[in-house]
């Protein structure tokens, strides 16, 4: 199984007032940087500033690491992490939402 078929990509969508890309992905099977992965490679190309890899700005491990629910919890906690890279600030949670909006001043790259 490549790392495409493991990617379970509910929704994806754009809503013009806000700039804002969202997608749904289901956190049992996917992993958030995958998830990251697949919703940066789903935006039209110029939504993105030409740059670094993800992996110039956050470990992917680290990511799934945070983000993904331990078995051990009766009950998976909410959390996200928040980051810009090439241009959009990201944002993505372990209940499984991830959105993509333009930086604005004040944002800055941020680095592992």
């Amino acid at each position: 199984m490549n790392s495409a078929d493991a990617v379970s990509v509910e929704t994806l969508s754009y809503d013009p007032t806000t700039e804002t890309y969202r997608m749904a992905y289901n956190p049992a099977t996917t992993a958030p940087s995958l998830a990251v992965i697949t919703a940066l490679e789903s935006l039209p190309d110029d939504a993105l500033d030409r740059g670094e890899s993800l992996y110039e700005a956050i470990d992917p491990d680290a990511l799934d690491r945070v983000l993904t629910p331990s078995e051990l919890r009766a009950r998976p906690s909410r959390r996200s992490i928040e980051f810009v890279h090439r241009g959009v600030r990201i944002t993505v949670s372990s209940r499984g939402s991830l959105e993509i909006r333009p930086a604005r001043d004040g944002d800055r790259e941020t680095g592992p």
